[in-house]
């Protein structure tokens, strides 16, 4: 990712999440992305119901 980034002269690479954070880092991502791993995870959206 780092060669890719490079040849299209990209200042940032974004990639990752809380799962795969690792495989970011190895491939020097600038952002990672790892809030549930910091706040946990999310509650499911509450689905409206009509009676």
């Amino acid at each position: 990712m780092q060669n890719l980034s490079e040849s299209l002269n990209l200042k940032e690479i974004s990639m990752g999440m809380s799962n795969d954070y690792m495989d970011a880092l190895r491939f020097k991502a600038t952002y990672i992305r790892v809030g549930s791993k910091i706040f946990g995870n999310r509650k499911p959206p509450v689905q409206n119901q009509i009676t």
